[in-house]
């Protein structure tokens, strides 16, 4: 028996995809030495709230997970279908795109892929597909936490957290890095950098809200309001230090600065899947739009970047905040049209990730039935003539 779709979640994801196309068009624009004061301000508030496109994305990979093998989980099975509709159309691109800026496809090509150094926001493939690699073990982990009281598992996620801002305090990549390689090349460097540790508390955050996903809506409701305004505060001290002393000339701000970050993007995600449901019930069209982006939002996360790339050379580029968001417009529009026109051709699911609309046993089917017919009716003609 399938499981319920959590169609928030859906619109959720469409929302991330959103968010990240956001830090790289309006994100890259706020730095500009020559915008207004006005649009330097907005710009960096857009860019602030998007952030959390990427922490988004990694919780929501840990809940669509760990919702869809809660009972039982085929390793060999789930290997093959990320192997097939992850790792290689990630591989595809990657390789494409070397090919595309002229590196030499050689020995290094691996780990140029396995790092995500074809293209500088391929670092989140990087990063992802190991999680997914990780997945049995968390799987094991979650069955043991899901028996707990819930003040355990309260308990552990807090000692989770805490292990967490150690974790990145330290700088844990450099340390494995030296760890695992003796003359590390460029590429293991900026693979060892793009560890999950560095958003591994997304991934938790997510695997405590879908073992009690019901009562966490709940409790969500209740205190959305609370959640509201302390959001609001973290999130504008959050804008406070992205404008780095614009406003101020004593500008200060505290010394570990990922506790506050954590905390923002954690209430920032739990307030958005109780807005996502209101979106779902109450506005239909956007509903049905968000989730279409969803359904295309990973082949379009892989060639967002490339579209932008082309849009710079096509298009008039202005020192306006209008411009910026043009290019946000038409860059997820592009993207998304895209993947959905290749999504009809045979095959396309091994280079989008996604189920392709062309059904080859449906047309065989019919192109079989009109052969049929056709033979069918020569026949009757040739009987008929005799």
């Amino acid at each position: 028996m399938s499981k319920k779709r959590l169609l928030e979640l859906d619109i959720m994801r469409g929302i991330a995809f959103l968010f990240v196309v956001i830090q790289h068009t309006i994100g890259g624009f706020s730095y500009r030495d020559d915008i207004s004061i006005n649009d330097f301000y907005i710009s960096k508030l857009l860019y602030v709230v998007a952030r959390s496109g990427v922490p988004i994305f990694v919780f929501l990979s840990a809940v669509a997970l760990l919702y869809r093998y809660d009972d039982k989980l085929d390793i060999k099975d789930f290997y093959i279908k990320k192997i097939k509709y992850l790792f290689l159309p990630f591989a595809i691109w990657s390789i494409y795109r070397l090919k595309c800026t002229g590196t030499e496809i050689d020995g290094t090509v691996i780990w140029r892929v396995l790092s995500g150094d074809s293209q500088y926001h391929l670092w989140y493939m990087s990063m992802i597909i190991r999680i997914y690699l990780y997945f049995p073990l968390i799987y094991l982990l979650n069955k043991h936490l899901k028996k707990q009281s819930r003040n355990t598992k309260i308990g552990i996620f807090l000692v989770l957290t805490v292990c967490y801002i150690i974790i990145n305090d330290i700088n844990i990549s450099g340390i494995m890095t030296n760890f695992f390689f003796t003359n590390p090349s460029e590429q293991q460097v900026r693979f060892m950098n793009n560890t999950p540790l560095n958003y591994a508390y997304y991934f938790i955050l997510g695997a405590f809200v879908v073992n009690d996903y019901e009562k966490i809506k709940q409790a969500i409701i209740n205190n959305k309001y609370k959640l509201l305004l302390a959001y609001i505060i973290l999130q504008g001290y959050e804008y406070y230090i992205e404008l780095g002393g614009s406003i101020t000339d004593t500008f200060k701000t505290i010394n570990n600065y990922l506790p506050v970050h954590a905390v923002c993007m954690s209430i920032l995600i739990l307030l958005l899947i109780i807005g996502c449901s209101y979106v779902e019930t109450s506005f239909v069209y956007l509903s049905t739009i968000l989730k279409f982006i969803s359904r295309y939002s990973f082949p379009a996360y892989l060639i967002h970047v490339s579209i932008l790339n082309d849009l710079t050379f096509k298009m008039a580029i202005t020192n306006q905040l209008s411009c910026s968001v043009k290019f946000w417009y038409i860059g997820v529009v592009k993207s998304i049209v895209i993947c959905w026109a290749l999504s009809y051709l045979p095959f396309s699911k091994y280079f989008l990730g996604c189920k392709t609309k062309l059904n080859m046993n449906k047309i065989r089917n019919i192109a079989s039935k009109d052969l049929i017919n056709k033979w069918k009716d020569i026949l009757y003609n040739c009987i008929s003539k005799a």
